[in-house]
């Protein structure tokens, strides 16, 4: 038994390895993304993580990419964790992969996402904390579609189906009527422009939003965020709405379009505005367009209570998230007195590699 940092050619051993685990691993696709950003990363010291080999099969795997951040007018370097994950019968050498990731010394700070209990227990061992965000235990829904979230619920065919559903269906928008359609009641009092496509000012914004209102905020830019957009865009599974004011982008927000147990959903990826009022007007334009593209619901998680605070006006349904944890370490003093305030974060699903599952 060894561990070695990963190869190009491990791709369909570790993807075996997931599917065993009844886990999904990242496509062919972001797969070469991955290495065409290490290579072009010009850093010898970076790896794409670690595996522990026996008997010439995979039976452990911790992933490890990076990311910068815009901080003020700082670029900080963020070594990613992911796809973590080790046969049942090996668990117990999860510790040498973890180990491998946080020796590493040339990042400012480690960061992922998305940990269950027994992960986040591994994880306190070497230091790391949970981000000073607290709703990251829930998850925020409104409904575009009430008879789809039945249709959900009821996959397997029978008997009159389809009479039950729309009957069902009936009842709830009589009993629920007003917390259902609550959102159609917004005004929007901004101009949003609907994008199909990336457009550079949006990189200028979000890393202009960071040093103004001092946040931590994802570097857009890099070759690996922008090659996953452009794969997302060309199977039409994104969107992009802005708000212009004087010709400046004053608000942006991104959004994704994925299959939930085969049922179109959609969820919001990232929004940033210089005001309340385009928060509301983002978060309304985004419910037409998933509405309009046959979405069931536009799912809210994995944002600062600031933003979730506005989302709850629009009367979300709310689900609680046991294992979605986010913990980061660094051994920067400075850096790390920062990341203990809760101002200096501004979370979104473009953190970690959230993006990269879909």
């Amino acid at each position: 038994m060894k561990i070695r940092k990963v190869k190009k050619n491990d791709y369909l051993k570790i993807k075996f390895l997931f599917k065993k685990n009844n886990l999904k691993f990242y496509s062919l696709n972001t797969w070469y993304n991955l290495w065409v950003s290490l290579k072009l990363s010009k850093d010898k010291k970076n790896s794409l993580g670690w595996v522990i080999e026996y008997k010439k099969n995979i039976i452990g795997h911790l992933g490890n990419f990076i990311s910068y951040y815009n901080f003020k007018k700082n670029k900080i370097k963020c070594s990613v964790l992911n796809g973590w994950v080790v046969d049942k019968k090996y668990r117990h050498t999860s510790l040498a992969l973890i180990k491998k990731y946080f020796d590493q010394k040339n990042c400012d700070f480690f960061y992922g996402t998305t940990f269950n209990k027994d992960t986040a227990t591994i994880v306190k061992k070497f230091s790391a904390k949970p981000i000073p965000v607290n709703n990251f235990t829930k998850s925020y829904y409104i409904i575009t579609d009430s008879k789809k979230v039945l249709y959900f619920f009821f996959r397997k065919n029978f008997f009159l189906k389809k009479l039950i559903v729309n009957l069902i269906n009936f009842f709830i928008n009589l009993f629920l009527f007003y917390k259902i359609n609550y959102w159609k009641k917004e005004i929007v009092k901004n101009k949003v422009v609907l994008l199909k496509e990336l457009k550079p000012d949006l990189n200028r914004f979000l890393k202009k939003y960071s040093e103004k209102n001092k946040k931590l905020t994802l570097d857009t830019s890099t070759f690996l965020f922008q090659s996953t957009l452009k794969n997302l865009i060309a199977r039409n599974k994104i969107w992009f709405f802005v708000i212009y004011e004087k010709n400046k982008i004053v608000g942006c927000s991104t959004c994704l379009i994925y299959k939930n147990k085969g049922i179109r959903a959609s969820l919001l990826l990232n929004l940033v505005a210089e005001n309340k009022a385009s928060y509301r007007s983002l978060i309304k334009e985004n419910l037409i367009e998933a509405e309009k593209s046959g979405c069931m619901y536009l799912n809210f998680k994995n944002f600062s209570q600031e933003k979730i605070r506005i989302v709850e006006n629009f009367k979300p349904f709310i689900k609680n998230l046991p294992n979605n944890n986010f913990y980061y370490k660094s051994n920067n003093i400075t850096l790390k007195k920062l990341l203990k305030k809760h101002s200096s974060w501004n979370p979104s699903n473009f953190d970690g590699d959230i993006i990269f599952n879909y």
